[in-house]
């Protein structure tokens, strides 16, 4: 990650409140979620 792009998320992040920080993790994990299922299922099919 550039720095500048680095700069952005930081001060993002400390003017997000709780909640959108909260809400925002919670899409990032379920995201995670589905990429993690869709590579087991790769997987097992070979």
């Amino acid at each position: 990650m550039r720095p500048v792009q680095m700069l952005l998320s930081t001060t993002r992040a400390l003017l997000m409140s709780r909640a959108d920080l909260a809400v925002e993790n919670l899409a990032l994990r379920h995201q995670i979620g589905l990429l993690r299922r869709t590579v087991k299922r790769v997987v097992s099919h070979r």
